[in-house]
């Protein structure tokens, strides 16, 4: 569903933010913070940090390890010869920075363009809660749609995780989106649940959205609902033709944790 343009590009003018993402000033430092995780592609964390955390933490991907030191470096995206790596960057509506983390950008089909994190990859909320997957995962990318899918691998208990957002724009090698709070997932056992929607509800009132962004983002997350239920493409099967990319050997599931991503 699209809206009309001038809602659309409020949007990407990334609302609240003195210097817009994408200047020297504000690209300068988002750099930086990415850049400081890892060093020679091993992560550093505590012993007590080396299994998967079991807690709620809002945008939480569950079996992420979570970092604790800051070295030199990037882990993950250099397994994958011959890919170009991008940047993918989400903010929350008032122009804070929300979950960022570098991929590889796979290819395009008919349902948008697949970009592809293998396991190891370092992502990080905002400048403070790094993480690192566990398990690879493939994000697409559609065109003038409300939302981005994340598919991973096994043994993730949540096969699909789709986030409600702004329509993804690219800037360079740069993808941008608002998040939106609604996610829409997809367990491995077929069970299709709609997240956060108190969320939603509470920053519609902290950041004033828009009318016609709240009707895009509930049309989005409904529709998303229904496809995902009905087992349509590329919630079905298409998107392992690009996991297989970017993905190793299955691992044996391990306690299942009851953190979330929202």
């Amino acid at each position: 569903m699209r809206i009309a343009s001038d809602a659309a590009s409020a949007i990407c003018t990334w609302p609240g933010l003195a210097t817009p993402p994408g200047t020297a000033e504000t690209t300068a430092a988002s750099r930086s913070v990415v850049d400081g995780l890892l060093v020679a592609g091993t992560v550093l964390v505590t012993p007590a940090d080396a299994t998967r955390p079991r807690r709620r933490c809002q945008g939480l991907w569950t079996t992420a390890t979570v970092v604790h030191r800051r070295v030199p470096g990037r882990a993950g995206l250099d397994r994958v010869a011959g890919m170009e790596d991008v940047r993918v960057r989400y903010r929350k509506y008032d122009g804070a920075l929300h979950w960022h983390f570098d991929a590889l950008r796979l290819g395009t089909d008919e349902f948008g363009t697949w970009l592809g994190c293998p396991a190891g990859t370092v992502l990080q909320r905002g400048h403070e809660l790094t993480l690192v997957w566990e398990e690879a995962q493939v994000l697409l990318v559609p065109v003038d749609r409300w939302w981005t899918a994340n598919f991973n691998a096994e043994p993730h208990r949540t096969e699909i995780y789709c986030d409600i957002a702004s329509v993804a724009t690219w800037h360079g090698d740069e993808l941008r989106a608002v998040d939106l709070d609604l996610d829409v997932v997809r367990r491995r056992d077929g069970r299709v649940e709609l997240l956060d929607e108190d969320e939603f509800a509470e920053h519609q009132v902290k950041y004033g959205y828009p009318p016609d962004v709240v009707a895009a983002a509930e049309a989005a997350a409904a529709d998303l609902y229904r496809s995902i239920s009905a087992n349509e493409e590329p919630f079905a099967t298409r998107y392992r033709t690009w996991l297989a990319k970017v993905s190793g050997p299955a691992r044996s599931p391990g306690p299942d944790p009851d953190g979330e991503r929202g």
